[in-house]
């Protein structure tokens, strides 16, 4: 339960319109974080029911209402007693499920997520979310969603935050935008592996595959790895993230690599490829620097 609008709260702040009531101070509630996702209101419908699981604060107000002005549904009374399915909901999340019990919308944290069982994250992240925005970083971030129908067709997608990528924002051709990447260095089998998210930033028709590049500062020496990004570009939505299957690099020596990204279209003779809107240096046109510096060191013996 939670007050409807932005309008009805104004009034009790300001204290203006309803003589006998008194002044309350929101400000030590307002997270700056949660203040950088209000310019998302426009994008949400006035009737839209907000799943929160941080629930009614105090039990009179809750994030979706001081946010976006929009209706949460988490308590039966004012006493903030919530409610089974969404207590249910809070501990293992659903979108169908979300979707079926009336929720056209969810917002959420990093304090809720980390603390959902890894099956519950999964799903979280595999099933129908259209991501409106989110912001921050994977140790404090807020998360703003549309929840799909089931036959809607969305495609899942994942915030770099989710996933502790390191967030970047690298448009390739007002196609495709790179939102983040994570690598990590295997001593078992002496691998490389990266993952990174991609944002549809259109319609597709082209197909574009994707080109990671580890080169040796040493004497050049290029590893490459190219692929599809999880689907086919072909198959994207726009304005959906994707979270590219985990990339591996084999028999990489130890050393000091600079990793880059770049994409080029697959049906092309010359693979053309994907020009980098405003490329920032070391970047290039083509190639997008993701680590200057990448140091491959391994535990066991040998080089």
């Amino acid at each position: 339960i939670s007050y409807s609008g932005l309008l009805e709260l104004a009034v009790i702040i300001d204290s203006r319109y309803i003589r006998d009531s008194s002044s309350q101070n929101f400000s030590p509630m307002v997270d700056p974080l949660e203040l950088s996702m209000m310019k998302y209101a426009t994008d949400i419908p006035l009737d839209a029911r907000f799943f929160d699981p941080s629930g009614c604060i105090s039990a009179v107000f809750s994030r979706p209402a001081y946010l976006f002005g929009r209706y949460s549904v988490s308590d039966s009374s004012h006493a903030g007693e919530q409610t089974a399915p969404y207590a249910a909901l809070v501990k293992k999340p659903s979108p169908d499920q979300l979707y079926q019990g009336g929720y056209t919308h969810v917002f959420f944290d990093q304090t809720w997520y980390n603390k959902l069982s890894p099956e519950a994250a999964q799903v979280l992240r595999t099933d129908p979310l259209e991501v409106i925005g989110w912001a921050g970083d994977a140790k404090n971030f807020r998360v703003l969603a549309r929840i799909c129908a089931p036959n809607q067709g969305c495609a899942p997608q994942v915030p770099g935050v989710m996933e502790e990528l390191v967030p970047a924002q690298i448009n390739f051709a007002n196609s495709l935008a790179v939102t983040g990447f994570v690598r990590s260095i295997k001593d078992e089998d002496r691998t490389v592996h990266v993952k990174f998210s991609v944002l549809a930033l259109r319609i597709m028709t082209e197909n574009f595959h994707y080109s990671l590049r580890l080169t040796r500062q040493t004497d050049g020496k290029i590893y490459a790895v190219d692929g599809i990004a999880g689907t086919l570009t072909t198959n994207m939505v726009m304005g959906t993230t994707y979270l590219a299957n985990e990339v591996t690099f084999k028999d990489v020596p130890a050393g000091d690599y600079r990793l880059s990204i770049g994409w080029y279209d697959i049906n092309t003779s010359d693979l053309r490829p994907l020009q980098i809107v405003d490329p920032v240096p070391p970047s290039s046109n083509q190639e997008a620097v993701l680590l200057s510096l990448l140091k491959v060191e391994y535990n066991n013996s040998g080089s």
